[in-house]
């Protein structure tokens, strides 16, 4: 399946438009901001990162989402 096949399903969609447009957001702030349960959140968030549209760091503080996009280290701590 491609990525654009694969983003069809629309909470797929939404989570990685979300992502993108707000790189950086862990997952508290990515349920409330989208209103989706933690537990599903996960779930999908999970999938994404093996298709490898986001990917997620934890070396700074909480684990935080980031578009599969060339951000430096210096960049995600300022959007920390």
């Amino acid at each position: 399946m491609d990525k654009k096949n694969f983003l069809e399903l629309n909470i797929r969609s939404r989570i990685f438009d979300y992502i993108k447009n707000f790189p950086g957001k862990h997952i508290r702030e990515l349920s409330r901001d989208l209103n989706i349960s933690k537990t599903t959140l996960a779930y999908q968030l999970n999938i994404l990162e093996k298709r490898d549209l986001i990917f997620s760091d934890s070396k700074i503080t909480n684990l935080r989402y980031y578009p599969n996009e060339k951000i430096s280290r210096k960049n995600r701590k300022i959007l920390h």
